[in-house]
């Protein structure tokens, strides 16, 4: 038996806005009462695995090196607050945005892989699977919509597929150099 479960939060990765929606599908064999799991826990897990760590957070790249340009960064947010001091502080010229949010005081989740769709999929993922280990149900698969329409679907294990036991698409797995 499959249960689906979904959270909705707003996110800043590659500083666009995105209001996204994750969809966990957990899977196990309904106990003596009938249930594979409560849906409020799911949505314990799933609040506190992911929607605590993303919601109105910035995502951004540990590897990110590349400078921002302030004055775009001021002149958004003076449009979006035109009641606020607007101030440029120079020492921020010439700062990785990284390094910039962190300056901030805003809300920051550091990734180990630039934050896309399919790397925020996989990182959360990971987290809810990990989450319920002693289950007797297990995360299926994640779906991280950041539009209605796109979305990147994370399967859990799908990273450690064995290849070993072809030799034919080993041999063309190595000579593309994976």
């Amino acid at each position: 038996m499959m249960l689906k479960r979904a959270i909705e939060f707003n996110a800043c990765y590659n500083f666009l806005g995105y209001s996204c929606r994750i969809i966990c599908t957990f899977e196990g064999t309904p106990n003596r009462d009938g249930m594979v799991e409560d849906f409020s826990y799911l949505k314990q897990v799933m609040m506190k695995e992911i929607h605590d760590a993303a919601d109105h957070s910035y995502i951004v790249w540990s590897g990110d090196t590349e400078e921002i340009d302030i004055t775009n960064v001021c002149t958004m947010r003076f449009i979006k607050d035109a009641t606020s001091d607007m101030h440029i502080n120079l020492s921020f010229v010439g700062i990785s945005s990284l390094d910039f949010l962190k300056a901030s005081g805003k809300k920051v989740l550091v990734t180990d892989d630039p934050p896309t769709a399919e790397t925020l999929a996989k990182y959360f993922g990971e987290k809810v699977r990990m989450a319920i280990l002693d289950k007797p149900f297990y995360l299926h698969s994640l779906e991280w919509w950041e539009t209605p329409n796109n979305c990147a679907v994370y399967f859990p294990g799908e990273d450690q597929i064995k290849f070993d036991d072809d030799p034919v698409l080993r041999e063309q797995l190595d000579k593309k150099g994976y």
